[in-house]
């Protein structure tokens, strides 16, 4: 059976093209070298955006610089089959496989990145930080299939209770975690809270048992940290406030303290 290949990719939504511009912008101003020549044009295929629309935007907006430059059909299918394959290959690198949530090397590039973005506009950001409890006394007592159908099932919970902007990750073994851009701790402890809620009622039935599972949390925000803000550090208070609530009985989510 030959392999099924991906379907050509539609124009992403503005709010992906922005962010993607932004992240292009941060990183020419912190890699490029003196403008003595023009080496590469950065193309992003975008449907939808005739060129006599785009000089009227160029007009109107002042954009001489950005140039559309027009695909036949053929063209057009290329460059948007090599970008679904690129885009399906980054999904892979980036995403876990199991809960199909980003996964750890995705939730430290996003940290980085928030975290700088949090810094330069002066908003807030937080952090959860999250760990099944008891989860190895599921794998042993029911089997692995069962605990993998845990961990799905909590990304999806964690996935279908915070905005399409905040990042979801599972990043490590049982342990998960929710980035929270422009959210002060208070709402966030807030939110931790109503998914732990939400989950504690999921009942999980599994070769011949049935079960309940719950989860600690700590959470974290950028105002808590002295002098400049780290992701290192942001991590490191989520976690320390995650350990409290696991050795004080499990199944709460802790705010962190001030550093």
């Amino acid at each position: 059976m030959s392999e099924k290949k991906p379907k050509p990719p539609t124009s992403p939504p503005a709010t992906q093209l922005l962010h993607e511009l932004e992240r292009v912008v941060e990183l020419v101003q912190q890699s490029a070298a003196s403008c003595e020549s023009m080496d590469y044009a950065l193309v992003r295929p975008i449907c939808g955006l005739d060129v006599k629309a785009w000089k009227q935007l160029v007009a109107t907006e002042a954009l001489e610089h950005w140039l559309a430059v027009p695909l036949n059909e053929s063209q057009a299918h290329a460059l948007k089959t090599i970008l679904a394959e690129k885009e399906h290959l980054a999904f892979q690198r980036d995403h876990d496989a199991l809960t199909g949530i980003p996964n750890r090397r995705m939730f430290d590039r996003v940290l980085n990145a928030e975290v700088d973005r949090a810094v330069r506009s002066h908003t807030e950001l937080s952090l959860v930080v999250l760990d099944l409890d008891h989860f190895k006394k599921i794998n042993d007592t029911y089997g692995h299939d069962c605990g993998e159908r845990v961990l799905a099932r909590l990304g999806q919970v964690l996935k279908t209770s915070v905005r399409s902007y905040d990042t979801v990750a599972r990043i490590g073994g049982e342990e998960f975690a929710i980035i929270l851009p422009s959210t002060p701790g208070w709402t966030a402890l807030l939110l931790t809270k109503r998914i732990l809620e939400t989950f504690r009622r999921e009942t999980f039935s599994c070769n011949g048992g049935k079960f309940h599972m719950t989860f600690s949390a700590g959470v974290s925000s950028i105002n808590l940290l002295d002098g400049k803000p780290a992701p290192a550090l942001l991590l490191k208070t989520a976690d320390k406030a995650l350990y409290a609530v696991k050795n004080n009985g499990r199944n709460q989510v802790v705010a962190a303290e001030t550093q």
